[in-house]
């Protein structure tokens, strides 16, 4: 059985405010979460100094999986307001 692919809502290459309002928690959780003191950290676009992320990137795909628990289809369609 293949992995399905998570559909995220756009943009492509999210933002901290991004990934806070998608799990509606607080930036403070994003920086805390991305901290190297962080267990599992949600993977970071390569190359680029700001904190960014790859939606559509194998490694965030995985841990946005992880962070969402199992499930057969996983379709999530909010829209950003950013």
């Amino acid at each position: 059985m293949m992995d399905k692919e998570v559909r995220l809502p756009g943009p492509r290459i999210w933002t901290p405010v991004h990934l806070a309002e998608f799990f509606e928690f607080s930036i403070h959780w994003v920086y805390k979460v991305t901290s190297a003191k962080s267990s599992d950290p949600p993977p970071r676009c390569p190359g680029v100094s700001r904190l960014r992320f790859d939606t559509d990137s194998v490694e965030f795909q995985e841990w946005i999986k992880r962070q969402l628990g199992p499930g057969d289809a996983i379709d999530i369609k909010r829209e950003h307001k950013v």
